[in-house]
Parts: C-alpha cells; sequence; structure tokens
C-alpha cells in the first residue's frame, strides 16, 4: 500500500509535503486511530511541514514532545507539548504554589503548545478522542523527556476562533482567564490584549499532596456578590469536609456547587 504522505526527509525543511486531502468522513468508531510518538525523522519532517501549513500559529521552537495521528496510512492530526507558562494566575491558584514551590515544580506541568486536526478530517468526536488518548500517553514520554513525572497539563484556548469545546469533552477543567500577556524574553513580557481561556488537566490527582500546596480561590472580576459570599461560604465548609472545589467557573456552569477533581483519562 502506498503511503498517502511524502515529505522532505530534513529536519529544517517544511516545504513540499504532499498528503491526501480528499475528505474523510464517517463515524469514530468505525476507523481505526493509531497516534504515535514523533520520533524517526521523516515523522518529525512530516510534523514540522503539517503544523506549519495547517496550524494558524504555525510552526513554533520549544516543543519538547511531538504526536502523529493516523487513519490507516494518512495522517490526521498532530499534538505538540512544550514546558508550561511561567506566569499564569488561574493555575497558579489552581495548584497552590507559592513562588519557591513554582520554581522548583514547573516541571511536572506540560503545556499542550499544538493541536491540529487537519481540515478535511470531518469525524465527530475525533479531537476529544485523540486528546484524550494523548494525554494518557504522556507521562512516560515526559519523564524521559524531563526526568520528571508529569502531574498537570494546560493550554491555552483563543475564544475569537474557538471554544475548547474537545478540550472540555475530554474532562478538562476550564479555570479561567489569562491576562493578556505573552513572553517575549526570559523575564519580560508584553501586553497583547487578546485574553485567553485556560485549561487544565489533572494527570496526578494527589498533586497538591506531593508538591506540598493547598488551593487558592480567585474572586470574580468586580468582586463578589452577597449571593456569592454566601456560595463561597459553602464552598469553604465543603473544603474543609475533604472535598476539592473549585470557586473558578461560575455555579451557572457546574452540575453542583462543589465538584469533585477528576482522577484520570476516560478511556475513549
Amino acid at each position: 500500500m502506498s503511503l498517502k504522505w511524502t515529505v522532505p526527509l530534513t529536519n529544517s525543511s517544511t516545504t513540499g509535503i504532499i498528503v491526501d486531502k480528499s475528505p474523510l468522513e464517517g463515524q469514530l468508531d468505525k476507523c481505526r486511530v493509531e497516534l504515535i510518538s514523533v520520533e524517526q525523522i521523516e515523522h518529525v519532517c512530516l510534523w514540522d511541514a503539517l503544523i506549519e501549513q495547517y496550524h494558524p500559529l504555525g510552526n513554533r521552537k520549544g516543543v519538547r514532545i511531538k504526536q502523529l495521528a493516523f487513519i490507516g496510512n494518512r495522517p490526521v492530526a498532530a499534538l505538540g507539548w512544550s514546558n508550561p507558562a511561567l506566569h499564569l494566575e488561574a493555575r497558579d491558584a489552581f495548584v497552590g504554589w507559592d513562588f519557591q514551590h513554582k520554581n522548583n515544580a514547573l516541571g511536572h506541568v506540560a503545556n499542550n503548545a499544538r493541536f491540529l486536526i487537519l481540515p478535511w478530517i470531518r469525524l465527530k468526536n475525533l479531537a476529544s478522542h485523540l486528546l484524550s488518548r494523548a494525554v494518557r500517553a504522556l507521562p512516560p514520554l515526559w519523564q524521559i523527556k524531563t526526568g520528571k513525572p508529569l502531574f498537570l497539563v494546560e493550554t491555552f484556548v483563543n475564544e475569537t476562533t474557538y471554544q475548547g469545546t474537545c478540550y472540555l469533552a475530554a474532562n478538562w477543567l476550564h479555570l479561567g482567564h489569562s491576562k493578556g500577556f505573552a513572553r517575549v524574553q526570559r523575564e519580560h513580557f508584553q501586553h497583547h490584549g487578546n485574553a485567553k481561556k485556560v485549561l487544565v488537566y489533572v494527570v496526578e490527582p494527589r498533586f497538591r499532596q506531593m508538591l506540598g500546596c493547598k488551593q487558592r480561590y480567585l474572586p470574580p472580576k468586580g468582586g463578589f456578590t452577597e449571593d456569592q459570599i454566601g456560595r463561597l461560604v459553602k464552598l469553604v465548609s465543603a473544603e474543609r469536609s475533604g472535598r476539592l472545589v473549585s470557586w473558578l467557573e461560575p455555579a451557572s456552569n457546574r452540575q453542583s456547587l462543589v465538584s469533585e477533581e477528576i482522577p484520570g483519562i476516560p478511556v475513549s
């Protein structure tokens, strides 16, 4: 069987890729999806070329782990994982670490820097299916690459173009929004004003115990109303009884006032 893609076998080239662009539609459960960790040079070149040509942000430096998904011999998706954001208020409050904790523990967090479903692939639920499988496969890859166990994964969603529905369907948690800054140098940040949705997935349910942290709660924009203060009292009481809660999502977006932390990736 001939390959449905060809690409120059040079690590620096992202041009000249040829892929089968015929629409792929139908039921996901009738397709055999293979997810691989990118290691061979031809797969590295394929990943780079797909991201450069078809991802709206293009390729980027610093992607530590790359994954490709195939159906048969056709590439259908690409994912990339990098180091986490240095400063991220919603995530930092969720984890509960202080400055010293964070400096020592950021290596336990991975950022989903790139996620691409090729535009001619139209299989319902493929994105959430791949996210679940990719995160499930990530911990040993991250351990090998960084020497540290993986506790948490994060990502940003630009709501002007996407809503992040596939992340929520894969049981990621919406923590809030970024402050609209981008790092241009190691300790220099530039304000671009484009606040993005912040989502995380807990890989290791005991991560706070292992880090010696306790979740903090952020007030909503504009401060608390009287009704919200009453609900916050209930949240604090629930936490003292040993249940994990999140004040980072409006009550109208939760099925219940107090939510349990999701312990693991569902099999999909």
